[in-house]
């Protein structure tokens, strides 16, 4: 193997994990709802979110919710929702028997090689959701660590938000709540997303600015090609090297 041939390699080994990383985690949990909800205290179900900007097989995951393992199946679809429920009675991506305990799990996401992608461990106490109000567990930022307390919040409506973004980091004020016709738009809203897979999050709440979250992002992208400049500079220069040793 030539020397260029080789510097191209180390060049594209190194530019790999940024290219396929650069949007955080890979696949995260995003939702819990782990008390149910009035209807029957049984309809549980986890929400996964896709951080990445392409489609992910699942054939072959794992998803343990404390000693029991439930073997996922089919598609996450870029920037997309993946549901995991015990109600049968309303659509979802996978169905799965094992109980949510309202005193906590540990929930671990494994690929299929039992590599670990996303876990946490609230064994001792969920660290948010309503199980008197049905208002479930969300996650405030996909880019931030699951294990995290305060990277997880109450959401502001009932029953949550399957297979649609988490709602406001800030509470619904008093008028709000008063507001019946903002309260239907809401709920239809929801309803019509539900069972769509197709939402774009990149942050996965809505607790910051516009403006913040176009600075966030602009700020990773100026990283991101900050980097791929430098190694496309180092590229040339081994490369310029390689040919006058040749």
């Amino acid at each position: 193997m030539s020397q260029s041939s080789k510097i191209f390699i180390l060049i594209l080994f190194l530019f790999t994990p940024i290219l396929t990383y650069a949007e955080g985690p890979l696949i995260v949990f995003n939702e819990i709802c782990w008390m149910g909800d009035k209807t029957k205290t049984s309809n549980e179900w986890i929400e996964l979110y896709n951080n990445q900007p392409f489609d992910i097989s699942l054939s072959g995951w794992v998803l343990k919710i404390d000693d029991t393992a439930v073997e996922l199946k089919g598609t996450i679809p870029a920037r997309g929702f993946y549901l995991i429920s015990r109600d049968k009675t309303k659509p979802a991506d996978l169905y799965f028997n094992k109980a949510l305990r309202n005193t906590g799990n540990q929930l671990i996401l494994l690929d299929a090689q039992k590599n670990i992608i996303d876990q946490m461990d609230w064994t001792k106490g969920w660290p948010a959701g309503d199980n008197k109000t049905k208002q479930t567990m969300e996650r405030i930022n996909s880019q931030s660590s699951s294990a995290l307390k305060e990277n997880w919040q109450t959401s502001a409506f009932e029953n949550g938000t399957p297979k649609y973004k988490n709602s406001d980091k800030h509470p619904i004020n008093q008028s709000e709540k008063n507001n019946d016709n903002s309260n239907v738009n809401v709920a239809e809203n929801i309803a019509t997303a539900n069972g769509k897979n197709t939402e774009s999050l990149g942050l996965n709440s809505n607790s910051q600015s516009g403006s913040s979250k176009n600075f966030s992002f602009s700020t990773k992208s100026l990283l991101t090609g900050l980097v791929i400049a430098l190694l496309s500079g180092l590229l040339i220069v081994l490369l310029k090297k390689s040919i006058k040793q040749t």
